[in-house]
């Protein structure tokens, strides 16, 4: 499995190929210490930042990745982290989970 862990999505769900390519973006960005890379795939483009500083996550510490993927109708932002232990790691495969919708409006993400 690949190295990353979503924090947050705002908007439509990701494609696995836009998950990918958000993995190997961060991937170079840290090897490259880059704040800021723009990307574009099929029918989309967008926005990557860090500030290369570790978060936490539960158990999960890695560099913060702030997204934001846009096509001609949608506009989706995400915030996932990526381990420094985890950078080189080239295959994977997805797996997505639901979450259940919190019964509790102030624990919801806008």
């Amino acid at each position: 499995m690949l190295g990353i862990y979503c924090l947050m999505v705002s908007g439509p769900g990701l494609t696995d190929d836009v998950r990918t390519i958000l993995y190997k973006t961060a991937q170079k960005m840290l090897r490259k210490e880059w704040s800021k890379q723009k990307i574009k795939g099929e029918g989309f483009e967008g926005l990557i930042t860090t500030k290369n500083e570790t978060s936490v996550m539960g158990s999960i510490a890695g560099i913060l990745f702030k997204a934001t993927v846009e096509t001609e109708a949608t506009k989706t932002r995400v915030h996932y982290l990526i381990r420094r232990c985890e950078i080189d790691f080239d295959d994977g495969e997805w797996i997505v989970m639901d979450v259940p919708e919190s019964k509790n409006e102030s624990h919801k993400w806008n």
